[in-house]
């Protein structure tokens, strides 16, 4: 466990063992899930996220029945 402040102290960042849960809430042991390419992007090129974990710990549908979910997978 680790809590950090940047240096002008408006952010935080805290790290924690969460051990085998998740901590996401969909359904992915971390919400940084994700990883975006390193390297030059042309104008108007979508960039294409890379998933660095392939699987969810839990189902979120099942956890979170019928609530909105703002996240864009």
């Amino acid at each position: 466990t680790e809590i950090r402040i940047d240096d002008d102290q408006d952010s935080v960042w805290l790290s924690v063992d969460i051990g085998d849960g998740a901590s996401c809430h969909v359904g992915y042991r971390s919400c940084f899930y994700r990883s975006i390419p390193l390297g030059k992007i042309e104008n108007g090129r979508k960039v294409e996220m890379k998933f660095e974990e392939k699987e969810k710990k839990f189902d979120s549908e099942k956890v979170y029945k019928g609530q909105p979910n703002p996240t864009k997978i």
